[in-house]
């Protein structure tokens, strides 16, 4: 008895699955679990790839040329003019950033949003008007060591006259 992932074997002998949700027979069997196609829920033992989703984002850019920073995850709040940075897990490659406006606002100036590595400008960048809902960089890949520092800045050459709120940026993090 076992479990199957994607269609292979994954456990077998030993009676087979145990626990409150196992569907057990009076031989003290178990029945197979075929889980095919959940790939996105469990993860596969034989792939070596792994993805994961950064997050930076704060309830204001400020309406300034000042540059500032999200906050790593989220922060309801103005971000911050000294970057708060998010040390890297794992060697890996980032890519696919994306940035949500919310609640756009202003005069339609552009922002910038640039991920930094050890407080170096990157490739994954996104010009992104202010009354706009949704920017990405889809193109560009960088790659990060273990332990390197990340944050995104947040830069405007001019006022976007009031400030879009609910700020969120996400990446895609590939080992």
């Amino acid at each position: 008895m076992g479990i199957y992932i994607n269609g292979r074997l994954q456990s077998s002998g030993g009676g087979g699955p145990s626990g409150p949700h196992a569907a057990t027979h009076e031989d003290g069997g178990a029945d197979e679990i075929d889980v095919t196609g959940l790939s996105g829920l469990l993860a596969d033992p034989q792939d070596s790839l792994s993805t994961d989703a950064l997050l930076f984002g704060a309830n204001s850019v400020s309406a300034t040329t000042t540059t500032r920073y999200l906050w790593p995850s989220y922060d309801d709040s103005l971000c911050p003019t000294s970057p708060v940075q998010y040390r890297a897990p794992r060697a890996g490659t980032l890519q696919k950033l994306y940035v949500k406006h919310n609640t756009p606002a202003g005069n339609g100036n552009a922002i910038v949003y640039t991920l930094r590595i050890n407080g170096v400008a990157s490739a994954l960048t996104v010009s992104l008007a202010s009354t706009a809902a949704d920017g990405s960089d889809l193109v560009n890949t960088v790659a990060v060591a273990a332990g390197d520092l990340l944050d995104i800045e947040v830069t405007k050459a001019a006022s976007v006259g009031s400030t879009p709120q609910n700020i969120v940026a996400s990446l895609e993090f590939a080992a």
